[in-house]
């Protein structure tokens, strides 16, 4: 599962309702009974990062499992683009 923008739950959601999404993850991912385990990548900003950090459910998920990610150099970030654009094969796809 991703979830882009995860700091939205912190921004827009109300207590209960960021309770209720968290007990959904931890449920979704930490079910060792569960014959499809779940993994979720989530991204969020690093000014939100002490939100669910704090959360003494989901912070230790996190706190087990993160993954800091820099912001790309220009070349690199034009390189990302480009380079899979230039793969696909534009006969394939209908315009």
């Amino acid at each position: 599962m991703v979830i882009d923008q995860f700091e939205e739950l912190y921004l827009l959601a109300d207590t209960d309702t960021e309770r209720a999404v968290v007990d959904a993850l931890i449920s979704a991912v930490d079910n060792p009974a569960g014959d499809n385990p779940i993994r979720v990548v989530a991204t969020l900003r690093a000014d939100f990062f002490h939100r669910p950090l704090a959360d003494h459910r989901l912070g230790p998920l996190i706190r087990s499992a993160t993954l800091a990610v820099a912001v790309p150099d220009a070349h690199r970030l034009a390189r990302a683009i480009e380079q899979p654009a230039a793969n696909v094969d534009s006969s394939s796809n209908p315009a």
